[in-house]
């Protein structure tokens, strides 16, 4: 939206990930990571830690015992509940009632059910243990049903085929040494899950399985009920396999560990998650990985609990999440994103859909999508990075939002991009969004330094947008790919919005939208273009098709909204050459996204024969608008015919 510009200063972070020369279009990125080629570092950080974070710092592998499922039940001691008692074979066991201490090494076969029992590991802390889960189903009254006091590393594994419950109660009688304690599985060690069985774990008190070191899944199937977080692992959560039905009335997965950069992240290698959350879908601290995932997240309602209303407006009681109620939880305001991480946030494949009422991927400093199937519904941005978000590969979809893509910088290498948002379809380092203005509930900040540049060097991208199409506080350039944009139809906002240089020298650009603050490229742009004004409002879902004087189609595109100006680029646009402009009709080949640049034209209504005498022409009725100043757009000399 076309009003004041301003920007918030947010975290101080190097952008390591991207070695991106972004501060001009004359300077295109360079660089391994540009041409999106894959690289283990990014930035990373958080509000209080502004340190530079490199996944190679990270472990993001996993044991051979990490996966090993197996058991042997000669050689365990075997433990057995009911409510009567608990009865054990072999050694290491100790017996209180229902409450079993587990205090060497080894492994232990755990079975039965009991109302109100308990399993506590107390060992040395060079002691690994397996729990075998082999049909236990234990309640406890009044703390943890599963508790590791002490140990190296504990492993449970959910024996094949069978079903696994643990369940806690909505009050803990806790100890001063135990008063930490806040899930219904909480472990002061790494905790690994692995096995073919099924866990299901009901935390009425606060988060359902915690672990204040590493916490790992490579198998099994879980129903995680909490009233809080629903994973939590403080150094980690990695998950290689299994299913995942997390109901959580706070986080849905969470690793928090602030003090070291190197922690705290969250790694997504496999498994399958579907997370209904009261705030986060996953968050992690320093960085969120997404190697290959299957992801449904719904939080904070979904996206019809919006920043805005219908009309625009602001809703001041948004943000009202629920959750975060535990001793230890941060006193920063709640946030119910999707996707959410203090430093890095890396999608490398996977099928990611997520429902968000706030962001629904958002990262305080890199987003970088490589690949996968994203598709994205958010009550507030679609994407938002306080620095570089960069697009190198996948399938993203963002079906609704309030603004599509934000980001202090924006780099689009490649990939299918198709952008939905009631304001501002992609927007760099704020851009000019009302948001500003209004104090609008959900507006995010973005790291300090120069104006941003948004920069399109590869891809489909398509962007429906009631606000600015593409909007850039810097600079905007564009340098190939396909970019088809659906923008306003009021005249407080335009298709193509920037402040800096706006040139082109390569790709295919059709930018339809609004007259009132229409902008072109610059002059000085190496590839050419034209910007053309209608003398009436074209309906939407009018196609517009470009032809040279033989007829062959330049470009063809049907715009979904309403538009009186359009802005054309494409390769094959030559100076002193004639073309025609068409209106409506039909074309005999097929169209990609309301597009194609083949085929033959029928039933068209002609609407101008075009000659080009410069790099950057202004036509028709098209004047510039307010929107030219930015810009430099010059109106450069170029005539109808």
């Amino acid at each position: 939206m076309k009003t004041s510009k301003r920007r918030t200063a947010a975290l101080l972070c190097p952008l390591a990930f991207l070695c991106l020369s972004l501060s001009a279009c004359s300077t295109p990125a360079t660089g391994e990571n540009a041409s999106g080629s894959p690289s283990p570092s990014a930035s990373g950080g958080s509000s209080s830690d502004a340190t530079a974070v490199s996944l190679e710092e990270m472990d993001f592998t996993f044991t051979d015992r990490d996966l090993d499922g197996g058991w042997d039940a000669a050689s365990a001691t075997l433990v057995v509940f009911s409510d009567s008692g608990v009865t054990v074979t072999g050694s290491g066991a100790a017996v209180s009632g229902c409450r079993v201490t587990l205090s060497g090494a080894g492994s232990y076969v755990l079975s039965g059910s009991c109302a109100d029992g308990q399993v506590i590991v107390d060992t040395g802390d060079s002691d690994k243990l397996q729990l075998v889960l082999n049909g236990l189903s234990l309640t406890c009254t009044d703390h943890a049903p599963l508790f590791i006091r002490g140990a190296d590393k504990v492993f449970v594994t959910l024996a094949d085929g069978t079903q696994n419950t643990l369940a806690d109660s909505a009050s803990y009688s806790l100890s001063e040494e135990d008063g930490s304690v806040d899930g219904a599985v909480f472990s002061r060690a790494d905790l690994t899950f692995n096995g073919g069985g099924s866990l299901a774990v009901t935390a009425r008190y606060h988060h359902g399985i915690v672990s204040k070191d590493d916490l790992v899944f490579t198998g099994g199937s879980y129903t995680i009920t909490a009233a809080d977080d629903g994973l939590q692992g403080k150094d980690c959560v990695k998950i290689r396999d299994g299913t995942f039905d997390i109901d959580a009335g706070g986080d849905g997965v969470k690793s928090n560990n602030e003090e070291d950069a190197a922690r705290g992240f969250v790694y997504l290698e496999g498994g399958s998650l579907t997370i209904t959350a009261a705030t986060d879908g996953i968050q992690a601290e320093t960085a969120l990985r997404v190697a290959a995932a299957v992801l449904q997240i719904t939080t904070g309602g979904g996206s019809q609990n919006a920043s805005t209303d219908s009309s625009g407006g602001v809703r001041p009681e948004w943000g009202g999440w629920g959750g975060n109620n535990t001793p230890s939880a941060s006193s920063e305001p709640a946030s119910a994103k999707g996707l959410k991480s203090s430093g890095a946030l890396l999608i490398e494949s996977g099928t990611i859909t997520a429902d968000s009422s706030d962001d629904a991927l958002h990262s305080n400093g890199d987003v970088t999508i490589r690949g996968g199937t994203l598709i994205l519904s958010s009550g507030d941005d679609g994407i938002h990075a306080d620095a570089t978000v960069a697009v190198s590969g996948g399938d993203l979809t963002i079906t609704r939002s309030y603004e599509g893509i934000e980001g202090k910088d924006i780099a689009i290498t490649d990939g299918t991009i198709r952008v939905t948002a009631s304001d501002d379809g992609l927007n760099c380092a704020g851009g000019s969004d009302g948001s500003s203005v209004n104090g609008r509930p959900g507006q995010n900040s973005f790291q300090s330094g120069d104006s941003g540049t948004l920069r399109i060097s590869g891809g489909f991208l398509t962007v429906n947008a009631l606000g600015d199409g593409l909007d850039s506080n810097g600079s905007l350039c564009i340098e190939g790919g396909v970019i088809l944009v659906s923008g306003p139809t009021d005249s407080g906002n335009s298709a193509l919005d920037y402040d800096g240089a706006g040139e082109i020298s390569g790709g295919v650009l059709i930018a339809a939208g609004s007259s009132g603050m229409a902008q072109g490229f610059s002059s000085g742009s190496a590839q050419n273009s034209f910007m053309y004004g209608y003398s009436s409002s074209q309906p939407a879902s009018q196609r517009l098709t470009l032809t040279d004087g033989s007829g062959n189609i330049v470009v063809s595109f049907t715009p979904v909204k309403a538009y009186q100006n359009v802005v054309i680029s494409a390769p094959g646009l030559q100076l002193n050459t004639a073309y025609i402009l068409y209106s409506g009709g039909t074309i005999s080949s097929a169209a990609s996204e309301g597009y194609t640049a083949a085929g033959t034209l029928s039933g068209a209504s002609k609407v101008a024969d075009i000659l080009l005498t410069s790099a950057s022409a202004t036509l028709g009725n098209a004047s510039g608008g307010m929107g030219a100043m930015g810009g430099g757009m010059g109106g450069g000399p170029g005539r109808m015919r």
